[in-house]
């Protein structure tokens, strides 16, 4: 199992990273306001959350490597018109729409099982459509939300939901990955033998985690010791002002945890935290891994 370590990121915009060393104390209080805060403006309904994810986010570093994903989106529902953003939310039906164009035809295999099938079928459905035609014994069981993924192959969608959309962008671009953690939540909860428990064991906080804010950091496999040293030592200014060639070189960031997208697009704020790993890849890939980041400015 990877080892996860905290990234705090500090952004004043959403075009740069930095990062900075915060005791667990102010971490708290800084976690406790803005939790309140983000709680406040979040119960305020908006008619259209999509429409905060503006052009100039889109084109920002974090939403980088799923740009095509939003690009595609944007041009389907503003008819091709240039509007700078979203003029209405997103149909889940164009979801399934893309799904079923990107899946169709492609094996997929897990460690644990053949998935060919499973992906054939996977869709994204409406999740109060989902709660109304499930029963009530299903709903009442620990999990119901990982169970029904991984026994049905349908994802529960929120309309006008931006982490729900994040969350399918994901599945999109990581399919097996998270097909993978679906498994191995599937897997733990038949473990312990107990279809209402509702307490998540250490491997579900783990999974849950990473999947909601975690962060791959893919290193060249001859700067990796090197790197992650610095990176998990929180040697940041190390790694990224007096290395900073280095870094730009033989490392890229990659957003896997949809809550960091959706808080970034709603509300980003000095403090948020999120958690890594990081990898060795090999020259080759971490060169054309670059290149295809920085294609997308």
């Amino acid at each position: 199992m990877f080892k996860l370590q905290n990234v705090l990121f500090l952004r004043n915009n959403l075009f740069g990273l930095k990062l900075a060393r915060i005791n667990a104390q102010q971490q708290h209080q800084m976690h406790t306001k803005c939790s309140q805060q983000a709680y406040t403006w979040k119960s305020e309904i908006l008619a259209n959350e999509f429409s905060l994810l503006t052009d100039e986010k889109m084109n920002s570093a974090p939403f980088r490597f799923i740009q095509p994903l939003l690009r595609h989106f944007s041009e389907r529902v503003n008819n091709m018109e240039n509007v700078g953003g979203f003029k209405e939310p997103i149909p889940v039906q164009y979801l399934n729409d893309l799904s079923c164009s990107m899946m169709k035809n492609i094996q997929f295999s897990t460690s644990m099982t053949d998935d060919s099938e499973w992906f054939r079928k996977l869709k994204f459905v409406d999740q109060d459509f989902i709660m109304a035609n499930v029963s009530s014994e299903k709903l009442e069981e620990g999990f119901w939300y990982e169970r029904h993924i991984c026994e049905t192959s349908q994802v529960p969608t929120r309309f006008n939901n931006l982490h729900d959309f994040y969350g399918f962008l994901i599945w999109m671009t990581f399919p097996k990955t998270k097909r993978l953690f679906n498994l191995l939540h599937n897997q733990n909860m038949l473990e312990r033998d107990n279809p209402h428990c509702k307490k998540r064991s250490p491997t579900q906080n783990f999974l849950t985690l990473f999947d909601e804010c975690g962060v791959l950091v893919c290193i060249e496999e001859n700067h990796f010791e090197e790197l992650k040293s610095l990176l998990y030592n929180m040697e940041f200014k190390e790694l990224f002002w007096k290395r900073r060639e280095v870094v730009e070189e033989n490392m890229l960031f990659i957003n896997f945890g949809h809550s960091i997208l959706e808080m970034l697009t709603m509300r980003p704020y000095i403090g948020y935290t999120t958690k890594f790993t990081a990898v060795p890849v090999n020259s080759e890939t971490c060169k054309s891994l670059i290149a295809n980041f920085c294609s997308q400015r």
